[in-house]
């Protein structure tokens, strides 16, 4: 049976990259391969791409073996710009790839036509800045202004559908697929569907879901390594009568209980108690407002939750012994957690970045302050300054033996950052103990809520509760075994 080479202008009038550097100087089309880029001698050219590599220097333009180029791959004048396509790629006609920092696309990804992939914002965003930055580009003069740029990753295996842009900064996984005419300026994870303006992740490719584990530190591994502990959360599992055995499983309450008790109880009068012992900000004061306005409308019958009067709940269930917190910034939730178990041992994970979300963040300082004005213990707080994803691995190098009854995830939002702190402190979650995420709904961040789902909701270890309806989002999970 013939090969088309003409399905989707794949072969169309394309040569082989070796034939065109190989021929007489005037048959040889200007694609600028030869002088700006680094090509195995199997790539196929098409007869409108080109090479446009500003900065010179071969290395910053490298394509693997037995990939298809019909479209522009630019190298810009400013930045440091650098592009690496894989294996098997194919990039179609009029797609550009644009880099002033780095675009790296891994074996055998398909990129259809018209696509545009931008590691940078092209133009400076000031009016004025902007304009000078054209004039010189009219007038061809060279031209260094201050432009956003970051890097663009494409795992392998993944498919961008037509007139698709990807924006500065995207980071987007094995074998997922970017559907025709998509934005995409957040994180897509490795084997799932995304699409829209903005892109979001809309569901697993089914074909792929077995064989593509979608999240981890490094978007391979789906689940970390629980061993096989034996420790358990004492305020939610059985005590045993005098020599008597185990029939049961160790677990008491699950999720169900937790959210029954969650919508049973007045929490929402709860939180709003312990927002006004705290040292105001915007955000409390919005939220006090919030509550309110939820009560006055709905009454008993509004169904909300977020980390505030999830904790507090927990809290009551569970009787943590101890706790450990990645985001702390002001405390609040600290301190929900300390106003219902004032004797519990605490490990607080932040940087503390200063005007962190435009509002202050005077650091451990305050935090400590806050914890004493809900009762807590003096001396059971230890705070963790630093990066998580270096603090937490050497805590628990110092800590070998650590576990937790209570666990609040709320700190590195980006897909790879909270992957890499759930790996870190799921194993140190005793059986019987609660893990909450936060931020499971924040439009920003659409790669959370896959996240939870992926690494938790769907890990039989796990009774889970999600609510995603208003506000930005809280999911929680009692571990099982």
């Amino acid at each position: 049976m013939p090969v088309d080479h003409f399905h989707a202008f794949a072969g169309g009038g394309a040569r082989r990259y070796a034939d065109l550097i190989g021929g007489e100087a005037d048959d040889r089309p200007p694609h600028h391969f030869d002088t700006g880029a680094t090509l195995d001698p199997s790539v196929l050219l098409g007869p409108s791409a080109c090479c446009a590599n500003a900065l010179g220097g071969r290395e910053r333009v490298l394509v693997g073996a037995g990939t298809v180029l019909r479209g522009v791959l630019r190298i810009d004048a400013f930045g440091d710009g650098h592009i690496r396509i894989g294996d098997g790629c194919y990039v179609g006609d009029d797609t550009i790839i644009s880099a002033a920092a780095r675009v790296d696309i891994a074996d055998h990804v398909l990129i259809a036509h018209g696509v545009q992939i931008f590691d940078n914002n092209t133009h400076p965003l000031t009016a004025a800045a902007r304009r000078r930055h054209f004039e010189a580009i009219l007038a061809g003069r060279t031209a260094t202004p201050a432009i956003d740029s970051a890097a663009v990753h494409i795992g392998t295996g993944a498919w961008i559908g037509m007139n698709s842009l990807i924006m500065k900064g995207v980071r987007i996984g094995a074998g997922a697929v970017v559907a025709a005419g998509s934005v995409v300026v957040s994180d897509i994870p490795a084997g799932w569907l995304a699409g829209g303006n903005p892109a979001r992740p809309l569901k697993p490719v089914e074909a792929d879901a077995a064989c593509l584990p979608v999240v981890g530190p490094d978007l391979s591994v789906r689940w970390p390594d629980y061993g096989a502990t034996k420790a358990v959360t004492s305020g939610n599992c059985q005590s045993l009568a005098a020599g008597g055995g185990a029939w049961y499983p160790p677990v008491m309450a699950a999720a169900p209980t937790a959210q029954q008790r969650l919508y049973s109880h007045d929490y929402l009068t709860d939180a709003t108690r312990l927002l006004e012992r705290l040292e105001h900000d915007a955000y409390t004061q919005y939220l006090r407002h919030f509550y309110a306005e939820g009560r006055a409308r709905f009454g008993a019958d509004w169904r909300y939750a977020d980390i505030v009067t999830v904790l507090l709940c927990l809290s009551d269930l569970i009787r943590p012994r101890d706790y450990l917190e990645i985001g702390v910034r002001r405390g609040r939730s600290a301190c929900a957690v300390a106003s219902r178990a004032p004797e519990c041992r605490m490990d607080l994970f932040d940087m503390w970045v200063n005007n962190y979300a435009g509002m202050s963040n005077p650091g451990p300082e305050l935090v400590a302050a806050e914890l004493a004005k809900v009762g807590h213990k003096l001396g059971l707080a230890r705070f963790i300054d630093g990066d998580s994803h270096q603090t937490l691995p050497a805590h628990f190098a110092s800590h070998p033996d650590a576990a937790y009854d209570l666990i609040t995830v709320d700190g590195d939002h980006s897909l790879d950052g909270a992957a890499q702190d759930l790996f870190d402190v799921l194993p140190r979650l005793r059986i019987g103990g609660a893990v909450v995420f936060d931020d499971i709904a924040h439009p920003a961040h659409p790669e959370l809520w896959m996240l939870w789902q992926r690494m938790v909701v769907e890990d039989p270890r796990f009774s889970s509760f999600s609510y995603r309806e208003a506000g930005y989002g809280v999911g929680f999970a009692i571990r099982l075994a």
